[in-house]
């Protein structure tokens, strides 16, 4: 049996009180605001960032800051479409699926936030120019809103489509 003491009881002697009554008889006591989960002190903390490009239909910006950028080997596991970051250790034992790659901070119109893996090329000095124009649209949307959308007419290259969620019209066009 649990008693309850309250520090100034009403005859004075802070005498238990018996059982505590049953929590469910006021429901409404229980209940919180809608708007009131910000006065409970939860704060959100970012715990798992995914290494991933920007969807087709996702406004994304880039953190214009160079030190939220990182140059760094990626491994990337095609049949999971994973990307997982290589210690220096490991570089020279993983030799196929090892890429160099840039990543960049980026975020959501939504506020998510994710690494945008940018390649940054391979030792033949070929050039793609799909990873051209992604580092491109990267740098871009340092400073506006961009939309990335594949197209392969003429030549590979990305095309905002719609609008911008924040000014209403099409702020890049990459």
């Amino acid at each position: 049996m649990v008693t309850i003491r309250k520090p100034e009881d009403a005859n004075g002697g802070g005498e238990p009180t018996g059982p505590p009554s049953d929590i469910f008889d006021n429901l409404a006591a229980l209940r919180l605001e809608p708007d009131a989960a910000a006065l409970v002190g939860a704060v959100e903390i970012l715990a798992h960032v995914l290494i991933r490009r920007p969807s087709p239909t996702e406004w994304v910006r880039v953190h214009p800051d160079a030190d939220m950028t990182l140059a760094t080997s990626c491994y990337v596991d095609r049949e999971n479409r994973e990307t997982y970051l290589v210690v220096p250790e490991m570089r020279e034992v993983l030799i196929t699926g090892v890429k160099v790659m840039l990543l960049v901070t980026a975020v959501t119109s939504r506020g998510s936030v994710f690494l945008w893996p940018l390649a940054l090329g391979d030792d033949t000095g070929r050039t793609n120019a799909w990873h051209e124009t992604a580092r491109d649209a990267a740098m871009r949307a340092k400073s506006a809103w961009t939309k990335l959308a594949a197209e392969c007419r003429p030549l590979p290259h990305f095309s905002s489509r719609g609008e911008s969620p924040r000014a209403g019209v099409a702020e890049n066009v990459v």
